[in-house]
């Protein structure tokens, strides 16, 4: 009797754990699926807009979405890096007080660098500056979106209706405007605007946040202080991830319609990867309160260098092929630009395993340091290596940032590992300073 109850819990155990890899498995295919629809939906407008409008059409586009990509990440002010562990590491009686923070913040900063964002799609004089300067606008609006919030909860499914099928349905129908309709390309990134914006205030309608806990929500000196450094680390990396087309377009032209094909491909890319780690980011919260962060730490970095290493690896062999596809046959990759986006994409998984690490250590001085010294060498070379070997030379500038980046990110690791500062589950996050103020 006894041997068969022992069995039957055995049983049961098992069938837990069954369970809880398929929800885990899940997660991670859900949190891959829904961002990556926001993503592919301008995609989906490239072929048509290269058909219709070649590649003038085409390169005011890039850089009208490369500097609005730039503006997005300030107007994030840091909540992307932050807010996901905060949301799931905080009370629920504290999560909308969290989310009306940061909406109040991203709005305050959203009405100054827009009409920036306009103003430096202007100086950059693309081949269509209207269709340029909106689709800045369009892009700096992701920066408005609640996705941060539903990867704190857990949740995928407010990914796939606050932010994901917005997108989709304004390129659809973007696409129809200008191939059915006949409409210039403003009237493709007019819908875009629409499709961006739909984003944020879907996410109002889910979330539900009162109008009380929005009006009094302020943030604190401690949480001010926190988004300062998180919004220096994500700024600073938006120079070189933002803005290579922009900065491609001054200084070599000619170049800048097949580095920005292959480097939106390959933003889609690890687009896609940040679902590893979004779907670590409520057990690491968790996995903090509890003190458990030292024993995490080796399973997810050697988890992103191995995503890295695969993904990098389709990223060189498959991305000549999707250009030459997704293009109409007018562009064409070197192997030199493949492989170096490749490794581009391995830098940035690993990168990010080790951000991850540092955010629930609390140590994002260590990333705002990473982001400003690869900022500084991506910009001091992409010029040049652009100007002197092209889109080559473009690549070559994003594999000397991201070295630099990773390079400080492991220093701080290290860093704080031998000195044993690791925050205890006891520490209060400085997120949760921030209260309603009557």
């Amino acid at each position: 009797m006894k041997w068969a109850v022992e069995g039957l819990r055995e049983q049961i155990n098992r069938s837990k754990k069954l369970k809880m890899r398929l929800a885990s498995t899940r997660a991670v295919v859900a949190f891959a699926l829904f961002p990556m629809m926001g993503a592919v939906s301008p995609l989906l407008a490239y072929p048509a807009i290269a058909g219709r409008f070649g590649e003038a059409g085409w390169s005011s586009i890039a850089v009208g979405q490369s500097v609005g990509s730039a503006v997005s990440v300030v107007i994030e002010l840091g909540w992307v890096l932050t807010g996901p562990q905060a949301i799931a590491s905080a009370p629920h009686s504290e999560r909308l007080v969290i989310f009306a923070v940061a909406l109040r913040s991203r709005l305050m900063i959203a009405s100054i660098a827009l009409p920036l964002a306009v103003g430096v799609v202007c100086l950059l004089e693309p081949p269509d500056v209207l269709a340029a300067a909106m689709a800045s606008v369009a892009m700096g609006l992701t920066g408005l979106s609640g996705t941060w919030f539903f990867i704190g909860l857990g949740k995928p499914g407010g990914i796939f209706v606050t932010d994901a099928l917005p997108r989709l349905l304004a390129a659809i129908l973007g696409v129809c405007a200008i191939t059915v309709v006949g409409l210039g390309l403003e009237a493709f990134a007019a819908l875009m605007i629409v499709g961006y914006l739909a984003s944020p205030l879907l996410t109002l309608l889910v979330v539900k946040p009162s109008w009380g806990v929005i009006r009094h929500a302020r943030a604190s000196s401690g949480v001010l202080r926190e988004q300062l450094v998180a919004l220096v680390g994500r700024g600073a990396s938006a120079t070189y991830i933002g803005l290579p087309s922009a900065l491609i377009q001054a200084f070599a032209p000619s170049a800048v319609a097949v580095f920005a094909a292959v480097e939106r491909l390959m933003r889609l890319g690890l687009l896609v990867l940040q679902a590893v780690p979004n779907s670590l980011q409520h057990s690491l919260g968790k996995a903090r309160l509890e003190g458990r962060v030292p024993q995490v730490i080796p399973s997810i970095i050697t988890l992103q260098i191995a995503s890295g290493v695969i993904s990098g690896a389709l990223c060189w062999l498959a991305v000549p092929y999707a250009v030459h596809l997704l293009f109409t046959q007018r562009l064409s990759v070197s192997n030199e630009v493949a492989a170096l986006a490749g490794l581009v994409v391995l830098l940035t998984s690993t990168s990010r395993g080790t951000g991850l690490v540092l955010v629930a250590m609390d140590r994002l001085s260590w990333i705002a340091a990473s982001g400003v010294i690869a900022a500084l060498g991506g910009l001091a070379v992409i010029g040049p290596l652009a100007g002197e070997y092209g889109p080559t030379g473009g690549f070559l500038a994003l594999v000397v940032a991201e070295s630099m980046a990773l390079c400080i990110q492991m220093v701080g690791l290290v860093w704080v590992w031998r000195v044993g500062r690791v925050p205890h589950s006891e520490a209060p996050h400085p997120m949760r300073s921030s209260t309603p103020i009557g």
